[in-house]
C-alpha cells in the first residue's frame, strides 16, 4: 500500500471514529490488528465483534495425482488462515 493510501485510509479511520490526531486512528488500528493477531496465536481461533471470525485451520498430508503427467505426488500437512465474516457484515454488503 503506498503511503498516500495509509494517510487517506488512516484519515477516513480517524473523520468516522470522530477524532482529530490521525496518528490515534492508527495506534486504534494497529491495536485491533495485534489483538487479532494475538487471539489467533494463542488460541487460533479470534472472534472480532461485528466483524467476524479469525481462525488457523489445518489440512491433513495427502496424495495427490498431477493432471498433466499421470505422477502420484505428495502433499505435507498445511495451515491456513481463514475469515468467515459475521452474519451483520455479510448483510451489510449484500444491501449495497
Amino acid at each position: 500500500m503506498k503511503d498516500f493510501e495509509k494517510r487517506a485510509f488512516f484519515n477516513t479511520v480517524a473523520i468516522k471514529m470522530g477524532i482529530i490526531s490521525v496518528e490515534d486512528a492508527e495506534r486504534a488500528y494497529y491495536g485491533v490488528v495485534k489483538a487479532i493477531v494475538q487471539g489467533i496465536r494463542e488460541r487460533e481461533k479470534c472472534e472480532a465483534p461485528d466483524l467476524g471470525v479469525f481462525k488457523i485451520v489445518h489440512h491433513k498430508a495427502r496424495r495427490i495425482s498431477d493432471v498433466n503427467t499421470k505422477e502420484e505426488k505428495y502433499l505435507s500437512e498445511k495451515s491456513t488462515f481463514k475469515f468467515s465474516p459475521d452474519y451483520k457484515l455479510k448483510k451489510y454488503f449484500h444491501n449495497l
